[in-house]
């Protein structure tokens, strides 16, 4: 599962009038919807204004513990005019990559790249479909409330629990099926109300493929980074899960990546091209 589906819960903010002494008291529902709202809504933009490197870290565990797989990747992304990014493999398991991992890395950035503007523009509109980030909707499924404040990292911090609602909303979209299965615990800045950190995890088993496969257990932690001013850009997230196909247990799956290095890059738009001579 990838970070598109933890970005909603920025806007995610039921806080309670109730407040401490000489506090700051909490913001109105309206307001604190709003201003999460907005401020996440860089998350989306500002990246492709960036360069950054990703180390991603996955592992498999059988049922028993013992690591089947381990492998470790490392990228450099570098923004286009067009939106999406030059991707180089920088490393695989601390070393340079062979020259049949470049080659298999250079085939799938050329599928990506072979791509029309009109599959560009469809696929994004996918995306955002699909996305289950920053919707309303999830207001059906879950039930949100104030836990009161906390400090991340030395900021200080809206703390706010969510867990299924006990009445079954109709799904909007089969996409967010396991969200309805979630439960978490969400880190809000105070001054800023932009997102520090969200911890989920899944209340229930979810069944795929008809019931003959399933989610046995489901855990993620994303962290941005929290500088009160200049980028608000995501700084790791962390998952890990367990899947069973019919009675066999496939043992534990688990997916860290690693943000950093992050530098404004000015990206000149895609310049048109000129009209054909006759």
């Amino acid at each position: 599962m990838n970070g598109s589906a933890l970005r909603w819960l920025v806007v995610l903010a039921i806080l309670s009038p109730a407040v401490h002494l000489q506090e700051p008291p909490a913001p109105t529902e309206d307001q604190t919807f709003a201003r999460c709202l907005a401020e996440f809504k860089v998350v989306r933009t500002s990246l492709t204004a960036y360069s950054f490197t990703k180390h991603i870290t996955a592992e498999r565990h059988e049922k028993n513990g013992k690591v089947a797989h381990h492998e470790e990747r490392e990228y450099g992304y570098v923004p286009r005019p067009d939106g999406r990014f030059d991707i180089r493999l920088l490393t695989v398991n601390g070393a340079p990559p062979t020259e049949k991992e470049l080659k298999e890395h250079e085939k799938q950035m050329n599928k990506e790249f072979s791509k029309s503007p009109e599959q560009v523009a469809e696929d994004k509109k996918k995306a955002e479909e699909e996305d289950t980030s920053i919707s309303e909707d999830f207001f059906d499924y879950f039930d949100f409330k104030p836990a009161g404040r906390d400090q991340w990292n030395g900021k200080a911090a809206f703390l706010l629990d969510f867990s299924p609602k006990a009445e079954i909303a109709e799904l909007k979209d089969k996409n967010k099926k396991l969200l309805r299965s979630m439960a978490g615990r969400a880190w809000v800045s105070e001054g800023e109300f932009r997102l520090l950190c969200v911890e989920m995890h899944n209340v229930k088993s979810v069944k795929i493929w008809g019931g003959l496969s399933g989610v046995d257990h489901f855990s993620v932690r994303t962290e941005y980074i929290p500088a009160a001013s200049g980028p608000y850009l995501p700084k790791s997230e962390t998952s890990q899960w367990g899947l069973h196909v019919g009675f066999s247990n496939l043992g534990t799956f688990s997916r860290a990546e690693e943000y950093s290095n992050f530098q404004k890059v000015e990206v000149k738009p895609a310049a048109d091209k000129p009209p054909p001579t006759t």
